[in-house]
C-alpha cells in the first residue's frame, strides 16, 4: 500500500482527522523494527507479510 492509501485507512479506522507526517513518520520508524507488522517494500510503499498482524 502506498503511505496515502496506508493515511486515508487510518482516518476511517479512527474516524478523525490524523497528520500525513504522523503516518509517514511511524511507517518509516516501524520499517526499522524486527517486532513491527510492517514492512517497507519500495519507495513510500509499505505491506504486512502474513503471519504479522497490526494493533
Amino acid at each position: 500500500m502506498s503511505v496515502a492509501e496506508i493515511h486515508a485507512a487510518v482516518e476511517r479506522k479512527l474516524e478523525k482527522k490524523v497528520v500525513r507526517d504522523t503516518v509517514g513518520s511511524f511507517l518509516s520508524v516501524s520499517a526499522r523494527s524486527r517486532s513491527s507488522p510492517v514492512v517497507r517494500t519500495g519507495r513510500a510503499l509499505y505491506a504486512m507479510p502474513s503471519g504479522r498482524t497490526a494493533v
